[in-house]
């Protein structure tokens, strides 16, 4: 019985130090500086953009951001500061960082009123937040990501 009460003393201590450590865990300063770059963008768009056919640098701070520990907040606080453009990133982010999972700044950013500037390749364009989370594909997003990094 004895070694019984070890083994499950021992299984506490280590639940409470993992937790203990993730909870200590905070985004870099480098996501929280991509961050107020990112909530003044003006263009959302992922992939090679305009006549040179070079990656933006609103994508860069993107995943700079996404390569975080923990870097869900940082996409939480984009969202609630940055401008419709940010908060688009910042959805896309969050898609990423929580597998599905339910946020409320998702069904939020569906009821924007306001258009989103937004290019593919050379082709630049408005689009309501509506019809963005309509056509965005997570597997070929999640597919880019793995390439870029």
């Amino acid at each position: 019985m004895k070694i019984r009460a070890k083994i499950i003393l021992a299984a506490v201590l280590f639940a409470v130090i993992a937790i203990s450590s993730y909870l200590l865990i905070r985004p870099t300063s480098d996501a929280w500086a991509a961050e107020g770059a990112l909530a003044k963008s003006d263009t959302f768009g992922f992939g090679p953009l305009g006549a040179t056919a070079k990656i933006s640098e609103d994508e860069l701070q993107f995943f700079r951001i996404l390569q975080s520990p923990k870097s869900h907040l940082v996409f939480r606080h984009l969202y609630d500061t940055g401008t419709p453009e940010a908060k688009a990133f910042a959805i896309i982010g969050l898609k990423q960082t929580l597998l599905g999972r339910a946020d409320e700044r998702m069904d939020d950013f569906a009821r924007l009123a306001s258009p989103l500037q937004t290019q593919s390749g050379c082709n630049g364009g408005d689009c309501t937040p509506k019809e963005l989370l309509a056509i965005w594909d997570p597997d070929s997003f999640r597919h880019y990501a793995q390439d870029f990094r």
